[in-house]
């Protein structure tokens, strides 16, 4: 946060944004959504921070499953929302689904669940000299690296 109040305050100290010729500040609200103990929390916080602000812009979520939960309510509020920390495939799914509806959400990073494991496994792996393979035990079992393909050992 610290990072953003630092741009906001840079940014208005030059004016603002500017927006079809008229110059406009930023604000920035945080909300505590509480997601990763309580979905309901969540959304019911993503609620009145949308009832009691004018709001351009949601940033932020992290747990997929509070994230999906989020996502329907600023959909149903026309607001933006950049998905920045939840993962799961129907965040994107439900926009080739349903564009009309879902055409405000916005994933910045990660990318999807499945590329995630690529993405360790590639910062993670070995030198292809020396290994054909590299292994990891996780909770979900065993998962190999191989010739640019990550995957569950059956």
């Amino acid at each position: 946060m610290a990072g953003a109040l630092l741009a906001r305050d840079q940014i208005n100290a030059e004016g603002g944004i500017n927006v079809g010729g008229v110059h406009r500040p930023i604000e920035l609200i945080q909300v505590d959504s509480n997601e990763m103990v309580s979905i309901a929390d969540a959304v019911a916080r993503l609620e009145q921070a949308l009832a009691a602000h004018d709001i351009d812009f949601i940033i932020g979520g992290f747990r997929s499953e509070a994230v999906l939960a989020m996502q329907d309510l600023a959909m149903e509020h026309e607001t933006i929302f950049l998905g920045t920390g939840a993962a799961h495939g129907d965040l994107g799914a439900r926009v080739e689904q349903d564009y009309e509806f879902y055409k405000y959400w916005f994933r910045l990073s990660p990318i999807q669940s499945e590329d995630l494991g690529r993405q360790v496994f590639a910062y993670l792996r070995p030198s292809p000299s020396r290994y054909d393979k590299t292994w990891a035990e996780t909770k979900y079992g065993l998962l190999y690296w191989e010739s640019g393909r990550c995957g569950p050992i059956r």
